[in-house]
């Protein structure tokens, strides 16, 4: 989860939950406030899951250095 430092920011800001593949340290999955407004000024709430192709083990070697 990420969330500002400064409390008074924090009133202001809504965490944002971030999961990451911890071996090939991609992004699998974001889930908070998005950037596009709905017609009466809220932000949607959104989870968006990430899927990649899967790689060949050269390539995998190479990404993880």
């Amino acid at each position: 989860s990420i969330k500002p430092a400064n409390a008074l920011l924090e009133l202001f800001a809504t965490p944002l939950d971030l999961i990451y593949d911890p071996q090939s340290r991609r992004l699998l999955e974001f889930r908070g406030t998005s950037n596009i407004a709905q017609r009466n000024g809220d932000y949607h709430r959104v989870r968006i899951v990430y899927e990649y192709p899967p790689t060949s083990p050269a390539v995998a070697k190479a990404s993880a250095n």
